[in-house]
């Protein structure tokens, strides 16, 4: 194993018969900052509904400070159309 100038802050061995590469210390200056940033989240669970339906009144919610198990669903309103007596088309939107 080739001994290099640059500090081995990691403690790595470089096994050569796997990485064929060469670095010449004195011409690439590298500067790593290795950091892990662990965050604590802390909340009571959410308890309400994970799926939502469409109504002509607002919805919320009540996620906020509240750690969620699983993604909220919207369902989309439901649409159809059909054909008229007049040759038009009707549009028909919700249940």
């Amino acid at each position: 194993m080739n001994e290099c100038c640059c500090n081995n802050i990691f403690d790595l061995e470089i096994d050569e018969d796997i990485f064929d590469l060469e670095l010449d210390c004195q011409e690439y200056d590298l500067d790593l900052d290795c950091s892990i940033n662990i965050i604590e989240v802390q909340g009571d669970v959410f308890d309400g509904d994970y799926v939502y339906y469409p109504t002509f009144i607002e919805q919320t919610a009540l996620t906020r400070n509240k750690i969620l198990e699983d993604n909220i669903t919207f369902k989309a309103i439901e649409v159809s159309e059909v054909t008229n007596p007049s040759g038009g088309i009707t549009v028909y939107i919700g249940r």
